[in-house]
């Protein structure tokens, strides 16, 4: 599930959509692969370029198995856009 303002922002995404060809960030897709596997709560800050360059930060944890969602431990993931702030801070 992603809500309307993610759809808007990520044009890539799908339920069915790797993280890495959602947002083509190495420290995402790591930070997103290490809570899958070890299961432990991460924040990651990064940057994308689909165009222009943004900058992220990213909350990424696990829905426990077993739940509305289906059997297996799921990754639920909270990205807020920093750009605007960040251009505002450098000016």
């Amino acid at each position: 599930y992603a809500n309307p303002a993610a759809h808007a922002a990520l044009p890539r995404l799908a339920s069915s959509a790797h993280v890495a060809g959602v947002l083509r960030a190495p420290a995402f897709v790591e930070a997103v692969a290490a809570t899958r596997a070890d299961h432990a709560e991460r924040h990651v800050s990064f940057s994308a370029d689909p165009g222009r360059e943004r900058f992220l930060e990213a909350r990424v944890a696990l829905l426990p198995p077993g739940g509305p969602f289906g059997p297996e431990a799921l990754a639920i993931v909270h990205v807020v856009d920093l750009t605007d702030l960040r251009r505002a801070e450098a000016q």
